[in-house]
């Protein structure tokens, strides 16, 4: 049985970062979004790969997003797998 202990709504880059960081902590995260994973919807997924960090005067999101990417060129490196093109 699978106990929850924290549950992150939205599997965008930041999103995916934020459960990755928790699951390695050792708490067990649920990862939810809205759609199917690299849903064209999404802005840092299909053929665009933009990932948004520019959120006006939100400077916490702002610097969220800019550390998530950081890591997901760390994750990239360490599978050997291209995640960022």
């Amino acid at each position: 049985m699978h106990n929850t202990e924290a549950v992150v709504v939205g599997a965008g880059i930041a999103g995916v970062m934020s459960a990755l960081s928790l699951t390695r902590r050792g708490i067990s995260v649920t990862l939810v979004d809205r759609w199917e994973p690299g849903h064209p919807r999404a802005s840092s997924t299909d053929y665009n790969r933009v990932i948004r960090s520019i959120h006006g005067r939100d400077e916490l999101y702002t610097r969220w997003v800019r550390q998530a990417r950081l890591q997901w060129l760390e994750l990239q490196e360490e599978t050997g797998q291209r995640l960022v093109l």
